[in-house]
């Protein structure tokens, strides 16, 4: 089915000297919208009886008021780099107001960069520097005396480039505004985390009327919407008509901890390097699992998977090897965790530490604690980093926090900390613990939910800082979902975006098929998705185990829908070739055509909806992310999540609904990306819609796999299917099709001098 046909009189036909031929091109889109291509081909046949062609590309754009809405207000500009710095002959530190409530008894010590990895990163071809920070700082192999060299080393390189990537934001000729003992500094960028700001952080800042080398040191103390506001020194020169040079300052605090953790020996050589001869576990239980007397959640009892997993935790020896709990999505995870500790919690001589890469990881561990354990504020406490803002606490995890006005978040004394039956903090947030004189083996067990999410070093800074020879150590995650996110290409490459939870998975020791229920428990019941989303990634990523179990009253609320591709099959994906567009000097990519049909589909399931914050869109771009809110806060909604695929994993279960746009013709990483499909599949509970250009997801073999899925599920909508359907979607003749895509689209992206980098969407991060 052509869109573009062409009328003429009858060919061949003579055109003679100073006469023409009428071509008229003719234009359908079938039904469809979006950004129609093709190309024009003129044969011309000279007398001699060559020819030659004339060609002329032909283009057509199908939308709907939301196209112009969404028209770039301006063009597109790379932004402009800041100026190179020059020596600082003196920096003019701020001083503080405030005196710590809390002097830790342990000082994390200040790690710098070695210079020769700073000159290594800093020259040649990534493959360059690969070989020479490889042949320099890595040891060959990874093995108890060259662990902390090992991941040292990688720290360093992830440091280097958060520092490098926070340079990008520097900026030049700006103005301050006198907020008092304040001054205001507009941040462009700042609500998007570009760059991500935090009260207490530092900026430094030139102004223009002193000697070149003379900069002023500020300190952040509150962050706004689209600025912040910095105190400095007093004799800080300020005038309303002055400009100023800015340079942002990375806190190196959560790179030092992630040092600090590495380099401290490990009390047992199977926490770091477990083997099936060093494995410590005691007994493994039989195959069956009785019903256990009292749960503190009576589910558990009737899941024989989640029971077999407190059993095993809460019957481990001191000193056991690490114990993994591997959590498909909607398995319940978390709720596994937490009965594991409530459990435990029935012995007097039990201490908890319960960690987890993010803040909102950390405070669902918390909440669910609290309401199924009835703990108390005497016996539970939420540790904050002391530059978390005070709204993004929940106000019921209040009472359980040490909070003061002036100074932020802060950490208990001593004998205070020690008192708590469990603590929860990030995993991050743990060195204040270990900071504040906590020794190893006061915490009989420490707990990592979300452990695939961080990176190895991340991690190590709860279990190698406070973990002695008796304690036990309990990993809980999915290795088939988000890893750490590493900005580092070379130590992306050379390791540090395998997680700890990940690697152990992949020694035989912790084989999830034969050291089940001995260092490993599988949750396979699934009580978040209908079984037809379910199914992909079931076959894909859990080797069909996983077993729907959620509730029909939920799953099954769409099944009808008028706007379903086929009855009874609740997965769309809408074909559309959209039109990448950038705007003033955001590098960041958003789709009008996939925006638009995003708001129609939430139009279309308002009249099904008790709320729209069933509703969850997931969407890589950020400008996309403003786009679609743009349009949605035109019909009048503005309370639905939409984000990243990061931002939706680990969450608890909010969407009834989700929406994937997925404009991805820049970020072939994203495609390609299997662990990002698996989560933005499995969010969803009853209906699953794709907005997207098929001939860009379908680069991606497994992709590919996926639509054509939903094609013969009956689910397929908008631009015909490109492939043949009755082919396999793996053959060689299928992928050729896909890779000339590829070559195009790689050319189209160097043409525009765009690879994506600039818009990755970065994870939860330390906190």
């Amino acid at each position: 089915m052509h869109s573009f046909t062409v009328s003429t009189i009858a060919l061949p036909v003579a055109i003679r000297q100073g006469s023409s031929v009428a071509v008229q091109v003719h234009f359908n889109p079938h039904g469809q919208r979006g950004r129609f291509e093709d190309r024009l081909e003129l044969v011309f046949r000279k007398p001699d009886n060559s020819s030659f062609v004339i060609t002329r590309p032909v283009k057509a754009t199908v939308g709907n008021n939301d196209l112009v809405a969404l028209v770039p207000a301006t063009p597109y500009t790379r932004p402009t780099q800041a100026r190179q710095r020059g020596t600082r002959l003196r920096v003019i530190e701020v001083e503080e107001e405030t005196a710590p409530a809390v002097r830790y008894s342990r000082k994390l010590e200040a790690y710098n960069i070695p210079d020769g990895i700073r000159q290594i990163l800093s020259t040649g071809t990534l493959e360059q520097q690969l070989e020479s920070f490889r042949d320099r700082f890595m040891p060959e192999t990874l093995n108890e005396q060259s662990y902390s060299q090992y991941w040292s080393s990688l720290v360093h390189a992830e440091h280097l480039q958060a520092e490098i990537d926070l340079r990008n934001f520097d900026m030049d000729d700006v103005s301050l505004i006198n907020q008092g003992r304040l001054y205001e500094l507009e941040v462009p960028g700042l609500a998007e985390k570009r760059p991500s700001v935090l009260k207490g952080d530092r900026i430094n800042i030139h102004p223009h009327d002193r000697e070149e080398g003379v900069w002023f040191k500020g300190k952040v103390h509150e962050v706004l919407q689209s600025a912040v506001r910095i105190s400095f020194h007093p004799s800080f020169p300020h005038n309303d008509r002055a400009l100023y040079d800015v340079e942002f300052l990375l806190n190196p605090v959560p790179f030092w901890r992630m040092l600090q953790a590495v380099k401290t020996p490990s009390p047992r050589i199977d926490i770091i390097l477990p083997t099936a001869e060093n494995l410590n576990l005691g007994n493994a239980p039989g195959d069956e699992v009785d019903p256990m007397d009292n749960t503190y959640n009576h589910l558990v009892n009737t899941n024989e998977e989640q029971l077999q997993a407190v059993k095993r935790v809460t019957n481990l020896p001191s000193g056991s090897s690490p114990f993994i709990i591997f959590g498909p999505p909607g398995t319940g995870k978390t709720m596994t965790i937490v009965e594991c500790i409530a459990q435990l919690l029935d012995k007097p001589s039990v201490q908890i530490l319960a960690c987890a890469p993010s803040n909102s990881a950390s405070d669902l561990i918390a909440q669910r604690l609290i309401n199924t354990r009835g703990l108390t504020p005497a016996e539970l406490f939420r540790l904050n980093a002391i530059w978390r803002p005070r709204i993004e606490l929940p106000e019921d995890l209040v009472e359980y926090s040490l909070h003061h006005n002036a100074r932020g978040f802060e950490v208990p004394a001593l004998d205070k900390l020690r008192s708590f039956r469990v603590v929860v903090c990030t995993c991050s947030s743990a060195a204040l613990v270990y900071a504040q004189g906590i020794d190893p083996g006061h915490f009989t067990h420490i707990f990592v939910d979300e452990a695939g999410q961080a990176g190895e070093p991340e991690v190590m800074i709860p279990i190698l800082n406070l973990s002695s020879r008796d304690t036990n150590v309990i990993l809980s995650g999915d290795p088939k979902q988000l890893g750490p996110v590493i900005r580092s290409p070379v130590a992306r490459r050379l390791g540090m975006s395998t997680s700890y939870l990940e690697r152990l998975m992949s020694l035989p020791a912790y084989d999830e098929v034969t050291m089940r229920g001995i260092s490993v428990a599988k949750l396979l019941k699934n009580f978040r998705s209908h079984p037809s989303i379910l199914s992909f990634p079931n076959e894909q990523f859990y080797g069909n185990e996983l077993v729907p179990r959620a509730p029909a009253n939920i799953t099954d609320v769409f099944l009808n829908w008028n706007r379903l591709g086929t009855q009874n099959f609740p997965v769309v994906f809408e074909a559309i070739a959209g039109e990448d567009m950038r705007e003033a000097t955001s590098p960041s990519f958003f789709n009008p055509h996939e925006a638009s049909l995003v708001k129609e589909y939430v139009q279309g399931l308002l009249p099904l909806m008790a709320t729209t914050r069933q509703i969850g869109i997931v969407t890589p771009y950020r400008a996309q992310v403003r786009k679609i809110r743009q349009l949605l806060r035109e019909i009048n909604i503005t309370d639905i999540d939409i984000g990243s695929v990061e931002n939706f994993q680990g969450q608890a279960i909010r969407s009834n609904q989700e929406f994937l746009s997925f404009d991805v013709k820049h970020t072939l990483g994203f495609v390609a990306n299997r662990r990002r499909l698996n989560v933005a599949i499995t969010r969803a509970q009853a209906l699953l819609i794709i907005i997207g250009d098929p001939m860009v997801l379908g680069l991606d073999r497994l992709w590919r796999r996926f639509l054509y899925y939903i094609y013969h599920s009956g689910g397929w909508k908008g631009a015909p299917f490109p492939w043949n359907p009755d082919s396999n979607p793996d053959d060689e003749v299928t992928s050729s099709i896909a890779q000339q895509e590829v070559v195009q689209l790689l050319q189209r992206a160097e043409a525009d001098g765009a690879d994506g980098t600039d818009d990755d969407v970065a994870g939860a991060g330390n906190e």
